[in-house]
């Protein structure tokens, strides 16, 4: 089947705290975000952010330049330990994409071993909820690594705002889908871009300026929020016992 269902991860999928946060957070547990990177950041936000702010926010990873490759693959390991808490509506949306023949894919800001990782934790809890067999793929920002260090820059665009958009259209190009026939799943105005170029947006748990621009072009508008049976959240796990993360 030529359809596709694309689901943004963090506020959609996932509730917040975003997964990119609590690494941050854990970065900087681990002494690699000091104030050199901090103000690094700050000085790329304020160069990039009057003529691209989309560019100096979600695209702005100068914070990580110089954190270990070993310190993400650390946060994967309790990620997969202490899984993040999918919502439930969430999930059965996606078995009903799977069951239907169609692909799923994730379109995210995060950076891609995060976003990976959502993707196989999301295989696991699928394969409870339906037999059908799922085809799942991620369309992530790339970090550039240097022996075994971040450099703190992005290898292509961030994915984010009208990038998502462009994303999807390649991806839907390479793939012969269609895209008047295919879901996009967002909570953001940042994936209002993304939602505009299927034939079947819905605004999940949508921030102000996205319920406001769901209205304008008749999208649906749902609540996710039911969690029940999730494990604890990652950032209590770390603000309880950050020794727990490693």
């Amino acid at each position: 089947m030529n359809v596709a269902a694309f689901f943004d991860i963090d506020g959609t999928l996932l509730p917040p705290p975003s997964l990119e946060r609590q690494f941050r957070r854990f970065v900087r547990w681990r002494g690699e975000l000091g104030v050199r990177q901090q103000f690094r950041s700050l000085g790329h936000f304020l160069a990039a952010v009057w003529h691209d702010p989309i560019a100096a926010t979600h695209g702005n990873k100068v914070h990580y330049a110089g954190a270990r490759l070993t310190t993400m693959q650390a946060w994967i390991s309790f990620l997969r330990r202490h899984p993040p808490p999918f919502h439930s509506q969430a999930l059965d949306r996606v078995a009903w994409h799977a069951q239907q023949g169609h692909r799923i894919v994730l379109v995210s800001g995060t950076i891609q071993p995060l976003a990976h990782l959502v993707a196989e934790l999301l295989r696991t809890r699928l394969s409870a909820l339906t037999e059908a067999p799922v085809h799942l793929d991620v369309l992530a920002a790339e970090l550039e690594v240097r022996n075994g260090h971040f450099t703190g820059s992005l290898v292509g665009p961030a994915i984010c705002g009208a990038q998502k958009a462009s994303a999807i259209e390649a991806y839907a190009v390479a793939r012969s889908l269609n895209l008047a026939e295919s879901f996009a799943y967002g909570n953001s105005i940042l994936d209002g871009w993304m939602l505009s170029r299927v034939g079947r947006a819905t605004a999940v748990n949508p921030s102000f300026l996205l319920a406001w621009l769901a209205r304008r072009c008749n999208w649906p508008v749902v609540r996710w929020s039911d969690t029940a049976g999730a494990r604890r959240n990652t950032a209590s796990v770390l603000q309880t016992n950050p020794a727990n993360m490693v």
